[in-house]
């Protein structure tokens, strides 16, 4: 995992739902983290705007944990 996106993610977790995560959290399937679907959105937008990235609609349906979201922010910025 790459420390910058890690970073980033820490930061945004903390702006969107006041939350940090737990590095066992981060391999959870997110339906059990208790994030809803709007603040998981804004998660993933917030992170796309900082990093410069953009998720398609198949890659954000694949992502399971927030583990996987890291993973594919990570693969998009090599």
């Amino acid at each position: 995992m790459n420390d910058e996106i890690y970073r980033v993610f820490s930061r945004v977790a903390l702006d969107v739902g006041n939350r940090t995560f737990s590095p066992e959290e981060l391999e959870q399937p997110l339906s059990e983290l208790n994030i809803d679907s709007v603040e998981l959105m804004e998660m993933f937008g917030m992170m796309e705007e900082e990093l410069g990235l953009l998720l398609s609609e198949s890659e954000i349906a694949e992502i399971q944990t927030l583990e996987q979201l890291l993973a594919v922010m990570s693969q998009k910025t090599t």
